[in-house]
């Protein structure tokens, strides 16, 4: 029992208290944890009160400094434009199929295709991404592509957001056709979905780095994100495992890069109506080329 004890800590938690204690210990302290009606005291002796203050207030100011504190995340304003414009892109070219509105079929004409890099078709790794072979894949692809667009666009801006899932997913799509075989046919905007997911995590990770955070908590977005992929991604019977993986990964690479200090720099010199300009131009070239 300590003579004449002084409260110098409260807390309601026991294992605050026992924290303190151990501080005070150390540094030669005598000490005592009482039990109290509203929690838990950490007492010394009187003589030993001021002491043990000091050294409490130290270890508290410690505990502030080592704290690791997340960045601030810029949050860009009417994100839900860039997510109309999605939307209605999908829903013209949609109709536009649908109503046989040019003298070509539009699937003939730019899906992906197994041997479609030796014949010098590009293109179609990114008019692909507006193609949809019923309502139902449609509908998944819009909605999908509309939140993850939203949030992506949140963190990057409308325009370069959208500028680097294109990129990504027409990355993809090109990879994906110099991996199959001749006869390989795919369209949809899923690719995109999933390089928007990756551009999320991947910059969300990327930005987290440096914070003192436990690793686990660094890579929460990366491991979300292959939960995400692992989960929509996979399921279904024709479901194009392929392109959703080379989504993810590419979106990732793109979202590393736009996290990183010169990739940061470029992107903030490009406005972001400039950024969305060029999405609407490059697919309008690529459908241009794919009609021609």
């Amino acid at each position: 029992m300590l003579a004449d004890p002084m409260v110098v800590f409260r807390s309601v938690r026991r294992q605050a208290c026992d924290e303190r204690a151990f501080v005070l210990t150390a540094v030669l302290i005598d000490n005592q944890i009482i039990e109290e009606p509203a929690g838990f005291a950490l007492c010394v002796a009187q003589r030993q009160a001021a002491h043990a203050a000091h050294h409490l207030h130290q270890y508290d100011e410690e505990r502030r400094r080592r704290r690791p504190r997340l960045p601030a995340m810029v949050q860009f304003p009417n994100a839900w434009r860039s997510v109309v414009a999605y939307a209605l892109a999908l829903v013209l070219v949609a109709v536009t199929a649908a109503m046989h509105v040019f003298a070509r079929d539009l699937f003939d004409a730019g899906a992906v295709r197994g041997g479609m890099l030796s014949r010098g078709e590009w293109w179609r790794a990114f008019t692909a991404l507006t193609l949809h072979w019923d309502l139902e894949h449609l509908l998944g692809n819009l909605g999908a592509g509309s939140l993850f667009g939203y949030f992506a666009a949140r963190q990057l801006g409308n325009g370069r957001s959208w500028l680097l899932v294109l990129l990504a997913a027409g990355s993809a799509n090109l990879l994906e056709a110099a991996l199959v075989s001749d006869q390989f046919i795919s369209a949809g905007a899923s690719t995109a979905v999933f390089a928007a997911v990756g551009l999320l995590a991947a910059h969300t990770w990327r930005t987290r780095r440096g914070f003192g955070l436990p690793g686990w908590r660094q890579a929460a977005p990366l491991i979300g994100g292959l939960l995400l992929l692992a989960w929509l991604g996979t399921e279904g019977e024709n479901t194009d495992v392929l392109s959703h993986g080379l989504g993810f990964a590419c979106g990732a690479v793109a979202g590393i890069g736009a996290a990183t200090r010169r990739g940061n720099r470029l992107l903030e010199k490009m406005p972001q109506l400039l950024a969305g300009c060029a999405v609407l131009a490059w697919l309008t070239l690529c459908w241009w080329l794919a009609l021609a």
